[in-house]
């Protein structure tokens, strides 16, 4: 049996399974749950459990592959389509400042040697594509699926593609914008049906798939596309 460790959380309704390479299994159970079952409900999930721990496996030999300190020499934003090639210039300054040159130009200035700096330049600047695009994509979305919501932030969530509030305030992912263009629909349409349902009961689900038939294709697809995100968005700065 795999090891993991157990969370109480006041707010959950059920027993889940949560795996990251950083905290490996974890079990999260409502308040009072009976600890003792828990064992069987592991050995219950242990193809999934081995499921994951190959692709997390697969997710750790690529972000090995691409350390998060290696100067990239383009950005590839799939969901808008776009490539851009990167610039850079090496000067004085304390701070690294990303300036768009034109079309797929992208000029890198400042303290690029530093990869702290360097990754929290490229991070502000992915922050402002991510709310110039993702905002009105979600209202676009909302309208076409008559799915109101009642606010939206993009942040850089370190598990979540996105999260929807019981107040229906939706959350985005800003790596979203490295995600193919119909994952990130897919991902959208998943969060304003939670303006619906806030949970992932079974009546979710139905209703998430009357509004995309292919949900339970893309659900899989979208929990493997962590492999499109470079390192240096991927990764906390530290």
């Amino acid at each position: 049996m795999p090891e993991y460790v157990i969370r109480e959380s006041p707010r959950a309704r059920r027993v889940t399974l949560r795996m990251s390479v950083e905290q490996g299994l974890e079990v999260v159970v409502p308040r009072g749950f009976d600890q003792t079952a828990v064992p069987a409900l592991v050995r219950d999930k242990a193809s999934w459990v081995a499921r994951v721990e190959r692709r997390l496996a697969a997710e750790s030999a690529a972000r090995d592959a691409d350390p998060p300190d290696r100067l990239p020499q383009t950005i590839s934003l799939r969901a808008l389509g776009e490539e851009w090639a990167i610039e850079y210039v090496p000067t004085e300054s304390s701070r690294v400042t990303i300036t768009e040159r034109g079309p797929g130009h992208l000029r890198v200035s400042g303290a690029v040697a530093d990869h702290v700096a360097r990754r929290l330049g490229l991070g502000r600047w992915l922050s402002r594509k991510a709310r110039k695009s993702l905002i009105p994509w979600l209202g676009l979305v909302s309208q076409e699926q008559g799915l109101p919501f009642a606010a939206v932030v993009v942040r850089a969530q370190r598990t979540r593609w996105g999260s929807c509030s019981r107040k229906g305030a939706v959350s985005l992912n800003k790596t979203l914008l490295f995600l193919p263009s119909h994952l990130v629909h897919y991902v959208l349409v998943h969060e304003l049906c939670h303006t619906v349902r806030h949970d992932h009961s079974p009546v979710f689900w139905a209703e998430l798939r009357r509004r995309e038939p292919m949900c339970e294709e893309l659900r899989r697809e979208a929990r493997a596309a962590g492999r499109y995100v470079p390192a240096w968005a991927r990764l906390p700065v530290r």
